[in-house]
């Protein structure tokens, strides 16, 4: 069940316990193999060990901004998001795509726009399952 998509690895940057619930569970349920990290210096010793597909992370953390860690992903075949909250939910700003630094210029997505990412990048062929 879904093969293509059991290789990819997601890590979540966030200074939350809770982060996330909904978006956590589906990428779980797509087969992603979730990574954590709370703050810059710990993401940065995860890529060190570990080939990241996704990077999802809040912009603001504990011990700085989330572009702190942006070169150490340079070059690497990854896609990186930044979160910005607004109310009730999150924009993501694309801010690495393919391993191309995009930081000065990065894509804005609404949370709908952000749905429709992870559809086309886990299953270009069908829909990101999003019900139970």
């Amino acid at each position: 069940m879904h093969a293509e998509v059991r290789s990819k690895k997601v890590l979540i940057v966030t200074p939350h316990s809770r982060p996330a619930a909904k978006l956590i569970d589906r990428l779980g349920r797509n087969g992603c193999k979730l990574y954590f990290a709370r703050d810059c210096k710990s993401a940065k010793s995860m890529f060190r060990s570990t080939k990241m597909d996704l990077v999802l992370s809040q912009l603001v953390l504990p011990d700085g901004t989330a572009d702190q860690f942006l070169h150490s992903l340079e070059g690497c075949p990854s896609q990186v998001f930044f979160a910005n909250s607004l109310e009730d939910s999150s924009w993501w700003l694309h801010v690495l795509i393919q391993g191309r630094n995009h930081w000065w210029k990065p894509s804005l997505l609404s949370p709908s726009q952000f749905t429709e990412f992870l559809e086309d990048y886990f299953f270009p062929q069908r829909a990101f399952a999003v019900g139970t």
